[in-house]
């Protein structure tokens, strides 16, 4: 039996349009192009295809590129998921090549750090054994560098990579703070976070560590304070700390009356960013920022990003409005 409030639809009277003015989605020639063999790195980003990650990737680089022309602050972010990444190497390149002007990394990431200048190696196999324990030299070291900056006065990244300059670790060349430390690039440590792996070591002073990591906060709204005219945040996999730390600086600077910061943001995680980094990205595309995620395994997307910094393709595009 038909409903006699809802007769049927008929298509009669339905508009049509050619598709050749249609507007267009994707064209052709933002399309990728085969790679043949003997292809250089700029002829691999060349045929890439103009859409997706990989045009994300691509306007990334050249707001990177515009950033260090203009001697913006460039920022990399680090937090849990870049602490294992084994991407020390690369980053380093990158700083001693001027591409990165300042660190803002977690508490685990220093730690992190930390152990592989002391040991040369990173992490804890737990495959290997069901034991678990507490690394006995990570928070009796980094427990003395801590309580030295203290007496100083200086943050916790800086107390960090001088404690090990003075130390002279076996594999401190891998360190990320020990080669920041050398390049007088600023480190800022920031505890909280859902891991701290040096919690539970009875050596560890977290009232230090607190006021050490308050004074890195200040340091880096100093250098977000800096960006109102310009500047990149590259965060290296998801936090939810890193986010909160950029968004109560960037409400410390306008309750000081200091223009807030204009940067742009490329997140590289391969999951959705969560809510924290939604409304970040918010407040920076708000200021006139370009925020994007770049989705992707960091092991394989910040290499990428090196590449491509170091190799830019021919035909790259300009960069996009947020």
């Amino acid at each position: 039996m038909p409903y006699k409030k809802y007769p049927s639809i008929r298509a009669a009277g339905i508009r049509f349009e050619s598709v050749h003015n249609r507007p267009a989605k994707i064209k052709a020639d933002e399309f990728a192009r085969p790679v043949y063999p003997g292809s250089s790195l700029a002829d691999f980003f060349s045929a890439l295809p103009k859409t997706g990650a990989a045009a994300d990737l691509l306007s990334f680089s050249k707001r990177l590129r515009e950033a260090r022309r203009g001697d913006f602050p460039v920022i990399l972010g680090m937090d849990d998921a870049a602490a294992e990444a084994a991407l020390q190497p690369l980053i380093i390149d990158l700083m001693e090549r001027g591409w990165i002007s300042a660190l803002a990394v977690s508490w685990s990431v220093a730690v992190a750090d930390f152990e592989i200048a002391l040991t040369g190696f990173v992490g804890r196999n737990s495959e290997a054994s069901d034991d678990y324990s507490v690394t006995e030299e990570t928070g009796l070291l980094l427990n003395a560098g801590l309580k030295e900056g203290q007496q100083q006065k200086i943050g916790c990244g800086e107390a960090i990579g001088l404690y090990m300059t003075q130390a002279g670790f076996a594999f401190s060349s891998h360190s990320l703070i020990y080669n920041a430390y050398k390049l007088n690039i600023p480190v800022t440590v920031h505890p909280g976070g859902i891991q701290n792996p040096t919690r539970l070591h009875p050596h560890l002073d977290s009232t230090v560590l607190t006021v050490l990591g308050e004074r890195d906060f200040f340091l880096l709204t100093s250098i977000l304070s800096r960006m109102d005219k310009g500047g990149v945040w590259i965060q290296a996999g998801p936090s939810v700390l890193l986010a909160e730390l950029v968004r109560d600086a960037m409400n410390f600077c306008a309750a000081s009356a200091i223009q807030r910061p204009r940067m742009d943001m490329g997140i590289f995680t391969d999951i959705h960013p969560h809510r924290e980094e939604e409304n970040i990205m918010a407040e920076c595309r708000r200021a006139g920022g370009w925020c994007r995620r770049i989705p992707g395994d960091l092991s394989l997307m910040m290499p990428l990003l090196a590449a491509l910094l170091l190799n830019p393709c021919a035909d790259e595009s300009p960069p996009e409005k947020s």
